[in-house]
Parts: structure tokens; C-alpha cells; sequence
């Protein structure tokens, strides 16, 4: 979105992504990590993005670099205006790294809560929360009776929370995203049953997914009631050659 903003106002954006991603601006390609994350595939990242980074800076006049990876400051550039924003919760972040020294570095946070958790000695900018495509959620629909929650699966993303606030309302919740296989993520959700079961009906539908269909090996949409402890229903997730609708 901050991508498709510089452009349209006039300005050149450099976006440093993975292969075959979209982008309004000019694409920096990297290779993609397909695999586990584990540490060697976040060293040949780190690596890759400290390669281009260099790269963009050597062959374009670039007013700010802008980070927001859990793992900025190992690829952070040693000079020039750069700023970072903070999307997780800051105590995943080393200590030091939110001690910035440098007068052309900052640091902010999304929110005014997530800013409140900063370590001491943090030294932060005002939050910026992060924006909403308003436009691209401004299409007409047919009034439904769920709410909706699309997300990747995992503990920050507040999952447990909707399914809370699904149930003090008495609404079915439809919960669409994909389930990393990370301990923490697979076993988020087991001491509550409703994600529980809808863990292992993600694992059911990775495995009964024909191999060359990518999306539905990695995304499962799962509907249930709050008040059961099992999913409704369940779909593989395939998204529209236009784009979700």
C-alpha cells in the first residue's frame, strides 16, 4: 500500500521482495525461502537482503531506506536515513537494537499500546498505525451472518481473542490463513478446543490436498460456532485468479 502511495504522488519506490511478488514501484528480486526458517535459511536471507539493499543504494539516489522485519538490524545499512517500523511485540526484538545511536535512524511502533511495552532505554518516534486499504474493502456485499478473520495462524495475531468476542456476540467466526509448521504456531491453540480441533482440521486438509494445487496445501478456511467444539465446515482455501472477493 506505502508502495502504491509513493507512486501514484509522483515518487520512485524500491521494493526489495521475493521473486514474482507485485509491486507498483521498482522490484529488487531476492530469492525465497521455501523451506523451514530455520538459522542457515535466515543467515542466506539476511544475507540476500544485505546484497540488495547495497545494490539499490549504489545504483539509485535513495532519500530513506525503510525496514520492518523482526530482523532489521541484521541487514541495517551503516549510514543514511532509515527508518523502521516495529510490527511485533518489542520484547522479540534485541534489546539493543531498539537503542538506536545513530541522529539518521528511527524506530516506531504501531500503536500507542505496543509503544507503552518498549524496553528502558528504548527510543522510539510517535506510533504510526498501520494503514487500511479502505478503498479495496469498499465493494458491495451481501450481508452474511459470520464475522470474518483472515490471518496467518499464529499467537500474536490475536485469533483466541475473536474467537472471544465471537462468542460474547452469539455469531458463527470464519477463520481464513495458514498454519506455519512452528511449534509455536501448530500448538498455539492447544488448550482451548475450538482451535485445537481447527489446528488439526488445517493438518487434514494440508494432507488431503492434491500436491500440485499450492494453495490449498497451505491454506485452509475453517468456519465454526463458538459455542461448538468443532469445526462447521471446512475448505480449502483458493483464492480467484482477480484476487480474494
Amino acid at each position: 500500500m506505502l508502495d502504491r502511495a509513493l507512486v501514484h504522488a509522483g515518487h520512485r519506490s524500491i521494493v526489495i521482495a521475493c521473486r514474482g511478488s507485485s509491486t507498483s514501484g521498482t522490484l529488487v528480486e531476492i530469492p525465497a525461502e521455501n523451506g523451514m526458517l530455520d538459522e542457515a535459511a535466515k543467515r542466506r536471507a539476511q544475507e540476500a537482503h544485505r546484497k540488495a539493499i547495497a545494490a539499490a543504494r549504489a545504483r539509485w539516489p535513495i532519500d530513506v531506506v525503510h525496514l520492518h522485519g523482526i530482523d532489521f538490524d541484521a541487514y541495517l545499512p551503516d549510514d543514511g536515513p532509515t527508518l523502521v517500523t516495529l510490527h511485533l511485540p518489542l520484547d522479540w526484538y534485541p534489546a539493543a537494537a531498539l537503542r538506536p545511536t545513530r541522529g539518521d535512524l528511527w524506530l516506531h511502533a504501531v500503536s500507542p499500546s505496543q509503544q507503552k511495552t518498549a524496553p528502558s532505554g528504548a527510543r522510539l518516534t510517535a506510533p504510526i498505525p498501520n494503514g487500511v486499504d479502505i478503498q479495496a474493502l469498499n465493494l458491495p456485499q451481501p450481508k452474511r451472518d459470520f464475522a470474518l478473520v483472515l490471518s496467518r495462524v499464529c499467537p500474536e495475531k490475536g485469533i483466541h481473542l475473536a474467537l472471544d468476542a465471537a462468542k460474547l456476540a452469539g455469531v458463527p467466526l470464519v477463520v481464513g490463513g495458514k498454519v506455519y509448521p512452528y511449534e509455536t504456531h501448530s500448538g498455539t491453540f492447544a488448550t482451548r478446543s475450538n482451535l485445537a480441533s481447527m489446528a488439526a482440521a488445517a493438518s487434514l486438509a494440508r494432507s488431503a490436498s492434491p500436491p500440485s494445487d499450492a494453495f490449498s496445501t497451505q491454506r485452509a478456511v475453517w468456519s465454526f460456532r463458538a459455542s461448538q467444539p468443532r469445526p462447521a465446515r471446512l475448505w480449502p482455501w483458493r483464492p480467484s485468479p482477480a484476487g480474494p472477493r
